[in-house]
């Protein structure tokens, strides 16, 4: 796994919050090297705490600056989602005999890339922060950098997943296939920068509103999630809609703000 390289791409506008995400980027950075060179546990450990210490400070100092913006105690949290799950990696680690796994690695690291490059932008952007003065600028930017948007197609359906996944590979989108609840949510697990989700509703398992509601609940990072059903049963649209999820049934597109 290669380090996390800083670039204008995850600037928010505020010198602070660069900064600290620029110290958060270093010390994960450590961590990587730490595991490539075989040092000892102790050091390992010591690592993790860092991490988990400066990301409290860091949210901390973010919180402050967004306690206007509607979502803020969504955000609040994803913080708090990513904290929890720290302290158990921390404290899983300690009890381990001393290897530090790569799902381990690959979780914190997607994590921070995925939470700085897009939920952090979007919130200050949406009060009134910008590092770039046109989209055009942000979309070269990311092309330049090779990052491609993850999405999860989740179908029971394996036609419907391969033409869905056709469809957005042409667009060069990363996706991830699942084909009931259950599988979806270990996805979700393993890949913390999944941007969107696309799902069913009646699927074996467990369907896509029991998923919906999990991810809802449970989930560290932030996801947008998109209904594709034939359900034409009004109940169950605005059951997904009270949920917040884009609808697509019978070629329209509904959505509840």
């Amino acid at each position: 796994m290669g380090n996390l390289q800083w670039s204008n791409l995850y600037s928010v506008g505020i010198k602070l919050i660069d900064q600290q995400h620029k110290r958060l980027f270093a010390i994960m950075n450590v961590l990587v090297e730490a595991r490539e060179n075989g040092l000892r546990k102790e050091k390992i450990e010591k690592i993790l705490a860092d991490i988990l210490d400066y990301t409290q400070y860091h949210f901390s100092s973010e919180e402050k600056f967004f306690k206007i913006h509607p979502d803020y105690e969504k955000h609040c949290k994803v913080h708090k989602g990513f904290v929890q799950k720290a302290v158990e990696i921390s404290e899983s680690y300690s009890r381990s005999r001393g290897d530090i796994s790569e799902e381990i690695l690959d979780f914190l690291v997607n994590w921070l890339k995925s939470h700085v490059l897009h939920t952090d932008v979007i919130f200050f952007r949406e009060l009134g922060y910008f590092r770039y003065e046109n989209e055009e600028e942000s979309v070269k930017e990311t092309g330049e950098l090779g990052s491609k948007i993850k999405v999860l197609i989740v179908d029971d359906t394996a036609d419907q997943r391969m033409l869905l996944r056709m469809i957005l590979e042409r667009e060069n989108y990363d996706v991830l296939e699942a084909e009931n609840g259950i599988d979806a949510l270990q996805i979700c697990d393993r890949h913390s920068d999944i941007r969107f989700m696309v799902t069913d509703l009646q699927m074996p398992g467990m369907d896509g509103f029991e998923l919906i509601r999990k991810i809802r609940e449970e989930q560290i990072h932030y996801m947008y999630i998109i209904v594709v059903t034939v359900i034409d049963e009004k109940a169950s649209v605005i059951k997904a809609l009270s949920k917040g999820q884009m609808i697509f049934s019978q070629n329209r597109f509904s959505r509840k703000n």
